[in-house]
């Protein structure tokens, strides 16, 4: 795994890859005024018009689970 990253995403700190899969690149980071960290999902994959639905429905299921 290439310990290459976005220093940023948004106000977000990068501070590592947890792990890359077909969709995408899930990277630990830390938000800046809470000090707590985030876990956040960047999608790669193109071309695939249910991939869209289902990044949205992961999601969804991940914040229910808060």
């Amino acid at each position: 795994m290439s310990d290459d990253f976005p220093p940023m995403i948004g106000k977000y700190k990068v501070l590592g890859i947890i792990a890359k899969g077909g969709m995408g690149v899930v990277y630990k980071a830390i938000h800046p005024s809470l000090k707590r960290y985030v876990v956040i999902k960047k999608m790669t994959a193109r071309g695939h018009a249910g991939d869209a639905g289902r990044f949205k429905k992961e999601a969804q299921l991940l914040l229910d689970l808060l």
